[in-house]
């Protein structure tokens, strides 16, 4: 007995060791998490302020696009901001519920989107009624609820960042207690231990992951908001605000001039005014092109052969004689009808554009099943779109589906080399692609890859 004595000493003083140890282990533990939580709560505070600042930027957007067309288009962005931004402010106070400071930035926020959305509102109607006064006065009183808005959410953002700086630093104080001093009990306890330790660094590997990506996203995020900002200003005011006068001016001057310019003369303005109305285009497509690479689609199950059907009947009814359609069984999809409405009218517009003079044409839509392994899919369907007219180079293939890049240049077609690319981003929005073959003489075939559900 007195042999294992100090046996059974050291084996009590390694379980109460071990106790001990393991009692400050989950201490330390729960510690970890707590910060480790209250710095992904800090990420997801300062993500919904992003969103609820990219709402208002989209909103403010789709404003000056209608006050510069008053075109109905540009107000979908508004309607939709206008619609959900409350939503997110009250899930934004929802979060920050335990910090009452906050809490009082948030509710000053909010009223200072409900003020800045008002205004929006006035702007818009007083462009509805033409009052060109009304709209200037509007719109510098809007100027100051901006400037109060971008006060607010300021205020806001700097108290998170704050709080994310005070918290991460705490939780690298706790990241830095290392295994060190748990070590005698990892060599008393053995597999179990180890096992456990194992797991726990597993979580941890997972959680600074986890922050890795929300850190990433949110700095994506902050430069999208960026860049969408600038290029909207630029695109719907610095660029086509001259080319409006431009176009103005050279009316002008036809009229005025009328009956004393030669054929000349005549001829060059006409030019002037033709370059003009394509660069404009050309800006409403990348405006467009810009907000589709923007945009978060809501896919839903959609019946592609219903959606290639309507869209024969409208292209007939655009162009007479339109035959020659053959259109096999097509399956269901995750889409959006109103981009995949896109595609197939811009497949329609082409194979018209680039018809054969030399026989009928004739387009077929079958269905086929592709496995490639892209991405997360493997299963894809493929949808082939052929035609029988001029067709195009198989070398050139990547290039008709650059943004401004045309395979042919002859300017009696027309075109722009923007229609495959924004095909091109529709597809890669329905997490699917897009492929092409030709042979010249002989006809063209386009290929669309959906992911099967």
């Amino acid at each position: 007995m007195k042999k294992y004595i100090w046996l059974y000493i050291s084996c009590i003083v390694g379980i109460i060791v071990f106790l001990q140890a393991g009692f400050k282990f989950n201490n330390q533990l729960y510690a970890l998490k707590k910060s480790e939580d209250l710095t992904s709560h800090t990420y997801q505070v300062i993500n919904q302020l992003l969103l609820i600042d990219n709402m208002m930027t989209k909103a403010e957007t789709g404003q000056r696009g209608f006050l510069l067309t008053k075109d109905s288009f540009y107000l979908k962005p508004y309607f939709a901001a206008r619609d959900n931004i409350y939503k997110s402010l009250d899930s934004l106070r929802d979060l920050v519920k335990d910090n009452q400071s906050q809490v009082n930035n948030i509710t000053l926020l909010k009223a200072t989107v409900a003020i800045r959305f008002q205004y929006l509102f006035e702007t818009l109607e007083k462009k509805r009624l033409d009052d060109n006064n009304g709209i200037l006065e509007k719109l510098a009183l809007g100027k100051n609820a901006r400037q109060n808005y971008r006060q607010a959410m300021e205020n806001a953002r700097n108290v998170e960042i704050a709080l994310l700086a005070k918290r991460k630093t705490e939780k690298q104080a706790h990241e830095k207690l290392t295994p060190a001093t748990f070590r005698l009990i990892f060599i008393a306890s053995g597999i179990l231990i180890i096992i456990t330790m194992l797991a726990m660094i597993n979580e941890m590997r997972r959680r600074l992951r986890y922050q890795k990506e929300l850190e990433q996203k949110i700095a994506e995020l902050n430069i999208s908001n960026d860049e969408l900002e600038q290029y909207a200003f630029v695109a719907s005011h610095s660029l086509q605000e001259p080319l409006r006068k431009i176009r103005t001016f050279g009316t002008l001057l036809l009229h005025k001039q009328k009956g004393t310019l030669d054929e000349a003369e005549n001829h060059i303005i006409g030019r002037m005014e033709a370059a003009t109305a394509k660069m404009q285009e050309l800006l409403d497509d990348l405006v467009f092109f810009t907000n589709l690479v923007q945009k978060k689609n809501v896919l839903a199950p959609l019946h592609l052969k219903e959606l290639v059907t309507a869209t024969i009947h409208k292209m007939q009814s655009e162009h007479e004689g339109l035959t020659g359609i053959a259109v096999g069984e097509l399956p269901v999809v995750m889409g959006s009808k109103e981009d995949l409405e896109i595609i197939f009218t811009q497949l329609f517009n082409n194979s018209i554009k680039f018809k054969s003079p030399e026989r009928q044409m004739a387009i077929s839509i079958t269905l086929e099943t592709e496995k490639k392994p892209i991405a997360k899919y493997k299963d894809y369907y493929k949808i082939s779109f052929e035609d029988n007219g001029v067709g195009f180079e198989n070398a050139y293939k990547n290039k008709m589906f650059q943004l401004f890049q045309k395979l042919n240049n002859s300017p009696t077609l027309g075109g722009k080399g923007i229609g495959l690319t924004i095909c091109k981003k529709i597809m890669l929005n329905h997490h699917g692609f897009i492929d092409a073959e030709g042979a010249i003489g002989k006809g063209s075939a386009v290929y669309l890859f959906f992911p099967k559900p």
